[in-house]
């Protein structure tokens, strides 16, 4: 589409006063935590981006302030890539009141709308999210909330687990916006909270993206129908291990649910 202004949109280390522990109570945002989140960042979240099929996009990704050594490093880093802009802000408070005012400042000239897109510091896309996201604006609404229910579960614990699942809704939502209204950005609301203001519209791409679970998460959790590791090759990420009974294993649960499920039909 044409005319069109597209920011990719990443929290990374940003305080936030309901969020001081992760699911398994322990502390976040600290030394140990930082040290981890990059790790992820590095392994899924940036490759996955920097694997798009386009990118005409820009990636707005949003450090705390005061951040330390490791951040800086970060930073020199991702700022060799002419797309992505790391910026510094006062914790997740100070984000939401800056952040339509810092994308309006970005918006070319000619741009009649803005797509705004989430994505979490420690999940990935499949290589052609942004390409098929951008084609699926060709006709343009005003508050068009798009998202894409078909992803994939990956859990880092166990030796490595995937599974596929239907999640309406999800953490990679994207909204629409005419740039003549009042710019609101996909951060206005919860990513599954919105009223009857906004049109819903899904997005059919086949494992468009990839939610990462792991030991430090907040409240994720894995879920969904155990595939095969071969399901990854569409999310270009970091070279993952899987075990060597893992695919034996998938097979065994697809049988197992197919025998099961053509019982209860003849009974």
């Amino acid at each position: 589409m044409k005319n069109l202004d597209h920011f990719l949109i990443t929290r990374f280390n940003l305080k936030k006063e309901d969020w001081r522990k992760d699911k398994n109570s322990e502390e976040v945002l600290n030394e140990k935590w930082l040290t981890n989140r990059i790790e992820l960042f590095k392994n899924f979240c940036l490759p996955s981006v920097l694997g798009q099929t386009t990118k005409k996009f820009t990636w707005l990704i949003f450090f705390e302030e005061n951040s330390g050594s490791e951040i800086q490093r970060l930073t020199e880093e991702i700022k060799s890539y002419p797309f992505i802009e790391p910026l510094r802000v006062n914790g997740y408070t100070e984000f939401q009141i800056r952040l339509s005012g810092l994308i309006e400042e970005r918006v070319s000239k000619d741009s009649k709308f803005v797509l705004t897109t989430r994505l979490d510091n420690d999940d990935a896309l499949n290589k052609d999210f942004m390409f098929e996201l951008q084609k699926s604006v060709n006709i343009p609404i005003h508050n068009k909330v798009l998202h894409f229910p078909r992803g994939l579960f990956l859990d880092l614990r166990n030796n490595n687990r995937l599974a596929s699942s239907y999640y309406p809704l999800n953490q990679f939502v994207s909204l629409l916006e005419n740039r003549e209204k009042e710019l609101k950005t996909v951060f206005c609301t919860e990513h599954d909270k919105w009223d009857s203001e906004f049109m819903i519209y899904p997005v059919d791409l086949k494992d468009a993206w990839l939610q990462v679970t792991h030991s430090k998460n907040m409240a994720n959790r894995f879920k969904g129908d155990l595939v095969f590791s071969s399901r990854l090759k569409s999310v270009p990420v970091k070279k993952l291990s899987f075990g060597i009974e893992y695919n034996l294993n998938v097979l065994y649960y697809r049988l197992k649910k197919q025998i099961l499920k053509n019982y209860r039909k003849a009974v």
